[in-house]
């Protein structure tokens, strides 16, 4: 599967932060309860990667609260760091009827959530391309060499 090459690697201790290991176990399982796994870690690697580029304001400067998943796709920032493909399958999943509101907010009247198997595999993929970027992120940041720091003089 697509993720075996990702576990495989080895990645910086910041990622291994949020994916560890053994935790190729729950890319393996097609039980729909790993996704009170996926949905709060691809959130998290949403926020964790567009706050390490700086472009993305990611709270609410008067509040401090940190804004939803949802609502930073909709920044034009977002689209260009994310890229419009990533934006749509984070959309679908993350919108106010989609699946992880479903799941994360679940109503007994419902009493019932379907997924198939190819939207299962599709949630695991965003995690995967998440977790790419941010370390791909981490390692622009940790190329940038300061050459020069001058004092200003007031």
């Amino acid at each position: 599967m697509f993720y075996d090459d990702f576990f495989q690697k080895c990645h910086t201790k910041e990622l291994d932060n949020f994916i560890h290991e053994d935790d190729i176990l729950l890319f393996k399982s097609n039980n729909i309860a790993v996704l009170y796994y996926f949905f709060p870690l691809i959130e998290r690697l949403a926020i964790e990667l567009l706050d390490l580029t700086s472009l993305v304001n990611i709270e609410h400067k008067d509040q401090g609260t940190i804004r939803t998943v949802n609502s930073l796709l909709h920044q034009e920032k977002t689209k260009e760091i994310l890229g419009n493909s990533l934006i749509k399958k984070l959309e679908k999943y993350f919108k106010d009827d989609g699946i992880r509101n479903k799941i994360m907010h679940y109503n007994n009247d419902i009493n019932k959530i379907q997924i198939d198997k190819e939207d299962m595999q599709i949630i695991k993929y965003i995690t995967i391309q998440l977790a790419s970027l941010y370390e791909e992120e981490l390692k622009k940041i940790d190329s940038i060499k300061i050459e020069r720091i001058d004092l200003i003089k007031k």
